[in-house]
């Protein structure tokens, strides 16, 4: 599906305060459909993925649906908005999802967890198509860290950039890594068992609306030259091609 798909928060429409928000662009600009997807709790999209039927994947947070702190989720619509599914992600700390992708072998949703180990952890987890979680791996040490951007690379493995910092410090680098080929078990980290960090289907209430974009807010066509995929090449230092 050609055009543009955006997620965020907003407490102009919803269900509580703020509710998730997607809107879907044609490659022309022109708005197709905006929905919210909300708890009476707080919720906000952070990442998004184009599915292969044209549909959407969401990862953000929420403190709703049960949950006693902030918890991922991963919400999965169709090209039209509806939701197929919506899945709760998370341990008995904060967790918050940031990015999303999708290659042929499922879904994939990472964020920061300071569920386990002495602070803020980056996770990935991997979900079926039926919003199953198949597993999780946590990324962590001495440094806070946190995955912030997805991007599956032509060989299979994925492509994850976020940051990590010294706690105390306040200094923030920027941080790299990668799956293994087949984005299976072979990426770094320390495995999560199921029974710690649970994946729970939610339901979150679903509204339709049209922004208000005539007043107040202009709109300019720009041109991009340079590509998501070229960006991440460069960052992680080689040529999704020839990677070994």
């Amino acid at each position: 599906t050609t055009g543009l798909a955006i997620a965020g928060a907003t407490e102009s429409w919803g269900a509580g305060d703020d509710d998730v928000w997607v809107m879907r662009l044609d490659s022309t600009g022109k708005h197709l459909w905006s929905r919210s997807y909300g708890t009476p709790g707080d919720d906000e999209g952070r990442g998004i993925a184009q599915t292969a039927d044209g549909g959407l994947l969401i990862t953000g947070f929420t403190d709703g649906a049960g949950a006693s702190k902030d918890d991922g989720f991963a919400l999965r619509l169709d090209k039209a908005g509806a939701t197929k599914w919506i899945t709760r992600l998370g341990g008995a700390g904060e967790e918050r999802g940031y990015a999303a992708a999708v290659t042929v072998k499922g879904l994939y949703v990472a964020g920061r967890s300071d569920s386990f180990g002495s602070g803020d952890d980056a996770f990935l987890t991997r979900l079926d198509h039926n919003g199953g979680a198949l597993w999780t791996r946590r990324m962590g040490g001495s440094k806070a860290r946190e995955i912030t951007a997805l991007m599956p690379l032509p060989d299979g493995s994925i492509a994850m950039s976020g940051y990590s910092n010294n706690p105390g410090q306040g200094a923030r680098e920027a941080t790299y890594a990668r799956t293994a080929k087949n984005a299976e078990l072979g990426c770094a980290g320390k495995m999560i068992p199921a029974s710690q960090f649970a994946a729970k289907k939610i339901t979150m209430t679903n509204k339709p609306f049209t922004p208000a974009v005539a007043e107040g807010i202009k709109s300019k066509a720009v041109s991009v030259t340079t590509s998501i995929s070229a960006a991440i090449v460069a960052a992680v230092g080689c040529n999704p091609t020839s990677c070994p």
